[in-house]
């Protein structure tokens, strides 16, 4: 098993509301778009270039891993932020966007927090990050079906999940990928975040999610 570590820059414009563009409804706050410097891949320490081939079958249809703007489609690992666009089968005039999707309860909030935080702690960017897999056997297992590569995103020495959890901004959610001492850390964050009450936990109180 191995660590793949992808270098390269988030903008900040998709997400919320400034993504939002006719039927898009910008980033989630645990899914990021990532333009990848394809020189700086790396599988254990070595260069890589398994991503630039790497596709998967999403919906029938065959999906680059890196699209023809050199982004990645990154699904934060270990967290699971509000929706933007959920899927629903209502009819799109009774559904809360033209695209017939719905918005779960602090998606919005959850989406523009998090650029703004990035925003004010770092400036407008793109920013420079690394996203980073700690337990993958060859770097195309980072991917899931849907042709997103998961994993932590780090901007210069922040972990962007860890904060979502920390702030009550995402609910604990676990990959196989993910290490034992990871999954402990996603939990116990979460955790601090559900005692607190903090924003997504106000609404969820009641639930016995740690207690199974």
């Amino acid at each position: 098993m191995g660590t793949l570590r992808i270098a390269g820059k988030i903008s900040l414009g998709q997400f919320w509301p400034k993504g939002a563009v006719g039927n898009s409804q910008g980033s989630d706050a645990d899914t990021v778009k990532v333009v990848v410097d394809k020189s700086r891949i790396l599988f254990n320490g070595q260069s890589s270039t398994a991503l630039g081939s790497a596709y998967a079958i999403d919906k029938g249809k065959k999906k680059a891993v890196i699209n023809t703007k050199g982004e990645i489609n990154v699904r934060l690992q270990g967290v699971d932020a509000p929706e933007l666009h959920y899927p629903t089968t209502v009819s799109k005039q009774i559904a809360q966007a033209p695209n017939g999707h719905f918005r779960q309860a602090w998606g919005e909030s959850a989406s523009k927090a998090l650029a703004a935080f990035l925003r004010r702690k770092f400036g407008n960017g793109p920013l420079a990050c690394e996203v980073v897999s700690q337990n993958i056997g060859k770097p195309n297992d980072i991917c899931d079906s849907h042709g997103r590569v998961v994993g932590n995103v780090v901007v210069k020495g922040l972990d962007v999940n860890l904060w979502l959890l920390d702030n009550g901004w995402a609910f604990p959610t676990f990959y196989e990928s993910m290490l034992k001492d990871e999954i402990e850390e996603a939990t116990a964050r979460a955790q601090q975040a559900k005692a607190q009450g903090l924003r997504i936990w106000k609404d969820y109180q009641s639930t016995a999610f740690f207690d199974a």
